[in-house]
């Protein structure tokens, strides 16, 4: 942690060894709080971490490995209907975010847990005033028309095989890759360099 209340909400085992915890920091990011992703290795050595986050109230309560990386559930209050909505967001092995969904109603929401399902989609919980279970493709998206291009792709379909780039995949462009800058970190340990690699 840091200089500020930071808590860990849950924790996942990492495909390649080790663990993500997944919770809310005041103490690092944008915002008065933001969610808060962890890579630890297998003695509980941080090797990452990464506040995830706008300028308002975000945290994160639940994580669940996804396909080649791992998506995250919790609540902002930084887009959307009500003074907090659902939040999820997926991010690749080394937690860059490829995408998020914002969703809620005019009251308080929260994504308190999820799980992901073999054949690429994943099911959660959302939380108000009653619990409510959803399901979600690869994408985070409810349905094909929402997901346009996307519909049908996993995000392996979108891997570019390049640890220095954010594979994404766009409704209405398909997939797409963002290079990370340079410094930044692509693997557990390593960084990409100049060239992108």
């Amino acid at each position: 942690g840091g200089s500020g209340h930071d808590y860990a909400h849950d924790i996942a085992h990492a495909d390649n060894g080790g663990f993500l915890v997944a919770g809310t920091t005041f103490s690092f990011g944008a915002g008065s709080s933001d969610g808060w992703l962890l890579r630890l290795d297998k003695d509980g050595k941080l090797l990452w971490q990464r506040p995830i986050g706008g300028a308002k109230v975000d945290g994160f309560s639940a994580v669940a490995p996804h396909g080649s990386g791992y998506v995250l559930g919790g609540y902002t209050t930084n887009e959307g209907n009500a003074s907090q909505d659902a939040w999820l967001v997926g991010v690749d092995r080394s937690g860059h975010a490829l995408w998020q969904r914002v969703f809620g109603g005019a009251g308080s929401q929260s994504v308190p847990d999820l799980q992901a399902l073999g054949d690429g989609t994943f099911v959660g919980t959302s939380q108000d005033s009653k619990t409510s279970l959803y399901r979600r493709d690869a994408w985070g998206f409810l349905s094909c028309s929402e997901a346009g291009l996307c519909a049908g792709l996993g995000p392996s379909a979108c891997d570019d095989g390049n640890p220095c780039t954010v594979d994404k995949c766009v409704p209405v462009v398909g997939c797409k890759h963002l290079a990370l800058d340079s410094g930044a970190v692509c693997a557990d340990t390593k960084t990409c360099d100049a060239q992108g690699k």
